[in-house]
């Protein structure tokens, strides 16, 4: 729903739109895919937007390819792209699939006559509803599209669940949603070690979820934060001690602490912005989540990684279970409770019910009073409720940051802060740095998999079809399955041979998967390796062509590096 509190302005009158009904129907129950169509046609509006103040009395033929024909395949591009913040696999891919069959003649014309009418006479891009500087505005093409699908929606035969899910889905469409970042610009407060208590990283956070009775779900999600963040930095520190030779009593370079930053805020952002309506995350928890101090929660949780790590002697691969222990017994300290005295919101009580859930056998050391250190029990597992944890291995293989040229990290790297002061070990275990692509510097090895009992070749292919992947229309009438058409054994989706063979082969860690559906079919994938010094420095790296949809900027990089540093990350080739 959209905040009471929100400054809008008069809407335009909705009407029905066949074209974006038509485009909409496949996708009605997936939010991801519902944005992405809205986003093409609103692209498309304010292309009619501009035509029409240009040519008043409507667009000359001469004109036609320019503006209706000439921007789909950037469409397409921008969909497909893996450097585009609107690629989202498989469902970018999947509704660059769908825009292809549609009419770009059609939808043209049905905008531009509800434009020349009247109907919708504003500026698509014009704000009509915003709740200030940490949300998100809503603007008025997108907002006048949201209402002619809900106006057609209304008029569908569709169960209620489903109908429910498609409202849901087209409504957050047009909310202003909560926009993280506030809680960096009053990190001077100078927030102390701990993460809770008054002064705390998360004090503030806390005396909103415990405000009212019936906040399990926000004390829920700041527990399940501060611990996946305490398993991120205990790999960290695990990972960099077993495979970049340092000693146990010192931290890890910095490279690990600045780029397990930015991966794990990163990943934070993206969570309090997601305004998917099934996420795990409600608009309520999110909108309160914008306001923390996530460096200061990272400093906070890396600061006792740091003093655990120099504890007797202590072994880095027991961090993981002592980090998870110390972070559910910081939750249930008295301190952490703003307000005790209402039961529904309780955080010590729920704390410990939402432990339970976790299944992690702790040999009874979360009963136990606090200690500085504890054995983990043989069985000790990490929650599948924690994945997707920080990809140590970029890490390792990347040269990074030596030093901080943003003040993050100062308190632990004093000693880095000088450009000329090397880490000794970054020259013997890395490779030169490139952009952080999963797939960028390896390179696949072994025995080349076969698609032999994993599909089959078939001439029965719909004319409407194309590839996922090359975005061709399939070839008919061939038999030879080395150049004709490959239906899976799994799910049926149809792929030319010579896509699906180089899909299986190739480096992406979804290659086992159906590029359509994600469905798995096949058991094995090929493994991959470092691509060689030489093999990086000769890569050459195609610029992307301006796309058809404006893009806001994304937030500036947290990492920031000086002139001396980027010449020095160059590969050689380039150098000399």
């Amino acid at each position: 729903m959209t905040p009471s509190n929100a400054n809008t302005i008069a809407k335009d009158l909705p009407v029905k739109l066949t074209s974006l009904d038509q485009a909409l129907q496949p996708f009605l129950h997936s939010y991801t895919r519902t944005d992405l169509i809205l986003a093409v046609f609103d692209g498309v509006l304010r292309t009619v937007y501009e035509c029409h103040k240009k040519y008043p009395d409507g667009l000359p033929p001469t004109a036609y390819q320019e503006y209706i024909y000439e921007p789909w395949p950037r469409v397409s591009q921008v969909l497909r792209d893996h450097q585009s913040c609107w690629y989202n696999d498989p469902e970018s891919l999947q509704v660059a699939q769908l825009m292809t069959k549609q009419d770009p003649f059609r939808i043209w014309f049905e905008l531009d006559s509800h434009v020349r009418r009247g109907i919708f006479a504003g500026d698509p891009d014009e704000t009509v509803m915003t709740l200030g500087q940490w949300y998100t505005p809503v603007q008025r093409g997108v907002k006048w599209l949201v209402d002619c699908a809900t106006l057609s929606l209304s008029e569908e035969s569709l169960c209620s669940e489903e109908k429910y899910t498609a409202t849901a889905n087209l409504t957050a469409l047009a909310t202003c949603a909560p926009v993280y970042g506030s809680g960096e610009l009053n990190s001077a407060l100078a927030h102390s070690q701990e993460l809770f208590g008054p002064g705390g990283v998360l004090w503030s956070v806390m005396e909103v979820f415990t405000r009212e009775p019936g906040a399990k779900s926000g004390i829920v999600c700041i527990l399940d934060s501060v611990i996946a963040l305490a398993l991120e930095i205990a790999l960290i520190f695990k990972y960099s001690w077993e495979h970049h030779t340092r000693m146990h009593d010192q931290q890890p370079a910095y490279k690990w602490y600045a780029m397990g930053l930015e991966e794990a805020r990163s990943k934070f952002r993206d969570e309090v912005h997601c305004q998917d309506p099934q996420a795990l995350l409600s608009y309520h928890v999110r909108d309160v989540l914008k306001d923390i101090d996530f460096i200061g929660l990272w400093d906070a949780i890396w600061n006792k990684a740091n003093l655990l790590s120099r504890t007797f002697g202590f072994d880095p691969r027991y961090l993981e279970f002592n980090l998870f222990i110390w972070a559910v017994q910081q939750m249930k300290l008295p301190s952490s409770d703003p307000r005790p005295w209402i039961p529904l919101a309780n955080v010590a009580l729920i704390t410990e019910m939402r432990c339970k859930e976790y299944k992690m056998n702790t040999g009874g050391a979360l009963n136990s009073a606090p200690s500085d250190f504890d054995i983990p029990p043989e069985d000790f597992n990490i929650s599948d409720i924690f994945k997707g944890r920080v990809n140590v291995e970029v890490i390792l293989h990347s040269r990074g940051p030596r030093f901080s040229s943003t003040g993050r990290g100062q308190s632990f790297y004093d000693e880095d802060d000088n450009p000329e002061i090397a880490d000794a070990d970054d020259a013997e275990h890395e490779l030169p740095d490139i952009a952080i692509d999963d797939t960028a510097d390896v390179e696949p090895y072994g025995p080349v998999l076969d698609l032999t009992d994993l599909a089959a070749a078939t001439t029965t292919v719909p004319e409407d079809q194309c590839c996922t992947i090359c975005m061709e229309d399939h070839s008919h009438g061939s038999i030879d399955s080395h150049g004709g058409t490959m239906k899976l054994d799994t799910c049926g989706h149809l792929f030319p041979y010579k896509c699906i063979f180089e899909w299986l082969n190739g480096t992406s860690s979804n290659s086992n998967l159906c590029p359509e559906c994600r469905i798995q079919f096949s058991e094995q994938r090929r493994p991959v390796r470092p691509v060689s010094g030489s093999a990086l420095a000769s890569r050459t790296w195609i610029g992307l062509t301006q796309p058809f949809i404006e893009f806001e900027d994304e937030d500036e990089p947290l990492i920031e590096f000086e002139d001396e540093e980027e010449q020095d990350l160059e590969p050689e080739s380039q150098q000399h």
